[in-house]
């Protein structure tokens, strides 16, 4: 859904995320940090990285952790929710130029038993999209009892 998708890029889809700043920019402990997802019609699952100093790898999933406890009980902001809409907007303006990428696109919406009306109004949901949408989803992935840290160094 469109909420899963702005809220992995709130956290951790590009320099404005969340752990970016968070990790990066105000900590200094990770090279590189990541937030990825997946969803389907009856449930999703979130996938966070971060690539830090081996020495700081619980400092870093405190950060990490406290992140995704922030957005499940406070939300996020009304710039972050911007941000993100516009982001979004401008990567399928990008996309939209590409003939195979259309085609893609339209494959799998129809091959999920959507039609072209549903393509063609993704803005609109998009643009209806509030931050109760976002904070209803991080409250239903964001527990802590259901983490699976995997730690390689």
């Amino acid at each position: 859904t469109i909420a899963f998708n702005s809220l992995a890029q709130i956290i951790g889809g590009d320099i404005n995320s969340r752990l970016f700043t968070s990790l990066r920019e105000e900590s200094g402990v990770a090279y590189s940090v990541g937030f990825d997802q997946n969803n389907y019609d009856k449930f999703g699952y979130f996938l966070c990285s971060a690539i830090v100093d081996a020495n700081k790898s619980d400092y870093s999933l405190k950060l990490i952790k406290k992140i995704l406890h922030d957005i499940k009980e406070k939300g996020v902001t009304k710039k972050e929710l911007t941000i993100v809409k516009n982001f979004i907007r401008g990567s399928r303006m990008i996309d939209e130029e590409s003939v195979l990428v259309q085609s893609q696109i339209l494959a799998m919406i129809y091959a999920l038993g959507f039609d072209y009306e549903y393509f063609s109004k993704r803005n609109e949901r998009l643009m209806d999209l509030r931050i109760k949408d976002l904070q209803e989803v991080a409250k239903k992935y964001f527990n802590e009892s259901a983490y699976y840290t995997y730690i390689l160094s």
